[in-house]
C-alpha cells in the first residue's frame, strides 16, 4: 500500500457536484494511505461551504489537520482522531455538538487554532494533558471558553468582540496571553492575570476599553501594549521584566522594573507643539534608569527633534541610554541627517550608538559609533552649555564619530564606512549622508 505523509489541496472551491466528488474522493484515498498531514484550503466565492466525508473524523494517522472553509458535520458517528496533535480550522461552520465531538475525540490534541469559525457559542476544554497553545480570532458566535486543562501555555484570543464569559482558573501554567481587536474592561483584564501567576508574555493589542493597567507579577518578562486608544494609565511593578513594547500616544507611566533590557517605543500624535515636545521629553525620562538599549519608531522625523527653546530649559532625558536606535515609517524629502543626529544625541548625550533607519523594499541605514573625551575646559572654565545639566555637552565631548551606510535594495546590498575627526563632524555628516 502506497503510504502519504502530506496531502495539501489548496484552490477555489466551485459549486460543481462534480468537482466536491473527486475532493472527497482525494480524501478518502488519502486517509486510506495513512495520510499524516492533511491541509485543505479552500477558497469558497459562495456561502455554500463545502461538507466533508465523516471517514476524515476516525482517522487514526492524520497529527496535522488545517481547513479552510469547510462545514464540519457527523450524523450519528463518534470523532475518533486518535493521533491528531494540532487543529486549524479557518471560515469553518462547526455547531456546539461537533466542537464538543471534536475536543472529546482528539486525546493527544496539542494545538487548537480556531479562526474567523462560526456557529460554535461554547467551547469547553476538560483534561486535555498535551494541550499546550490555544488560539480564538474572531469567532463571532463564540460567548463562553472554559479552560480546565492544566499544561496550557499559550492562550490567545482575539474580537472584534471577545467571549462573555472567560474562566482561566485551572490554567496556573500559563506563560503568554495575547488579547487583540476586543472590548476589555480593566476589571476583567485584572481579574484574569491575576489567576496566572507564571505568566511571562502579555501582549495587548488594538485593545478598547481599557483605561487603566497595573501589572505587578514577578514572572512577566515581556509586555507589548501595541494601539490601545482608550488607555491613560500604565503602571508596572514586575522586578523581572526584560522587554517593553509600546505602541500609541504619550500617557501616564510609572515604571518600577529594574531588569528592563530592551525598549521599544512608537509613540504616535497629530498636535506638535510646545507642550506636546515637554510631555515627551518627561515620557522618556521615565526609561533613564532601566536600559541602555532603546529602539524608537516615529511616523514623523519632527517627533525626534526637540525644539532649540526647549532644551534650553529641559534636560536630556536618557543620559544612561547607550544604544539608541531609530526607525523612520515615513520619510519627507528634506531630510536632514545631521539635524536628525543633533537631536538624537541631545535626547541620549555621551550615547555610543545611533542608528537611524528608513524604507521597506529599499533599506538605508545610517550607524553613528562615537568615541568621546574628558570634559573640555576653556581658559580654565567649564564651557557655558555644559554647566546647567548633570550630563556633559555632548558636542564639547566627541573626538571621534564611526559612520556605516548601509544601502540594500534589489540589486544587493552597498556598504561605505567613514571616520571623522574633526571639530565640524556635524557638517561632514550632512554632507556624507545628503548623496543618499
Amino acid at each position: 500500500m502506497i503510504s502519504i505523509k502530506k496531502l495539501m489541496i489548496d484552490m477555489d472551491l466551485f459549486n460543481d457536484p462534480e468537482f466536491r466528488t473527486l475532493l472527497e474522493q482525494c480524501i478518502c484515498y488519502a486517509i486510506g494511505c495513512n495520510v499524516n498531514e492533511l491541509k485543505l484550503k479552500l477558497n469558497s466565492f459562495s456561502s455554500r461551504l463545502c461538507n466533508l466525508p465523516e471517514l476524515l473524523f476516525s482517522s487514526k494517522s492524520i497529527e496535522v489537520l488545517e481547513l479552510k472553509c469547510c462545514k464540519l458535520e457527523i450524523s450519528k458517528s463518534v470523532v475518533k482522531l486518535s493521533s491528531l496533535r494540532n487543529l486549524c480550522l479557518n471560515r469553518v461552520y462547526v455547531d456546539d455538538h461537533m466542537i464538543e465531538n471534536l475536543v472529546v475525540g482528539c486525546p493527544l490534541i496539542e494545538d487548537l487554532r480556531l479562526v474567523s469559525c462560526q456557529g460554535f457559542r461554547s467551547l469547553q476544554l476538560f483534561g486535555l494533558s498535551k494541550l499546550n497553545g490555544i488560539t480564538l480570532i474572531e469567532n463571532s458566535h463564540l460567548r463562553r471558553v472554559v479552560i480546565k486543562t492544566p499544561n496550557i501555555s499559550l492562550l490567545s484570543i482575539g474580537g472584534p468582540t471577545r467571549p462573555r464569559e472567560i474562566k482561566l482558573a485551572f490554567c496556573r501554567n500559563l506563560k503568554k496571553l495575547i488579547l487583540s481587536r476586543a472590548f476589555i474592561s480593566d476589571k476583567w483584564l485584572h481579574h484574569q492575570i491575576s489567576k496566572v501567576p507564571e505568566l511571562e508574555y502579555l501582549r495587548l493589542d488594538k485593545l478598547y476599553g481599557l483605561k487603566s493597567l497595573k501589572l505587578s507579577g514577578p514572572s512577566l518578562k515581556m509586555l507589548l501594549i501595541l494601539g490601545c486608544k482608550d488607555l491613560v494609565e500604565i503602571n508596572i511593578g514586575s522586578p523581572n521584566l526584560q522587554i517593553f513594547d509600546y505602541r500609541g500616544d504619550i500617557i501616564s507611566l510609572s515604571l518600577n522594573a529594574l531588569s528592563l533590557t530592551k525598549i521599544n517605543l512608537h509613540l504616535c500624535n497629530h498636535m506638535l507643539d510646545a507642550r506636546w515636545y515637554a510631555k515627551y521629553v518627561e515620557f522618556l525620562t521615565k526609561f533613564h534608569d532601566f536600559s541602555e538599549v532603546l529602539n524608537l519608531q516615529s511616523d514623523m522625523v519632527e517627533y525626534m527633534i526637540v525644539t532649540r527653546e526647549l532644551r534650553e530649559i529641559l534636560p536630556s532625558p536618557l543620559s544612561s541610554v547607550k544604544h539608541l536606535n531609530l526607525r523612520l515609517v515615513t520619510i519627507s524629502i528634506h531630510l536632514i541627517i545631521a539635524k536628525l543626529v543633533d537631536g538624537l544625541l541631545w535626547t541620549a548625550p555621551h550615547t555610543k550608538t545611533v542608528s537611524i533607519e528608513y524604507g521597506t523594499l529599499d533599506k538605508t541605514s545610517f550607524k553613528f559609533s562615537f568615541s568621546y573625551k574628558k570634559q573640555v575646559i576653556y581658559d580654565g572654565k567649564t564651557a557655558n552649555c555644559c554647566k546647567y545639566f548633570p550630563i556633559s555637552c555632548w558636542q564639547h565631548c566627541i573626538e571621534k564619530v564611526e559612520l556605516e551606510i548601509n544601502h540594500e535594495y534589489y540589486r544587493g546590498k552597498y556598504t561605505k564606512m567613514y571616520i571623522l575627526k574633526s571639530v565640524e563632524f556635524m557638517e561632514q555628516i550632512d554632507a556624507v549622508c545628503s548623496i543618499f
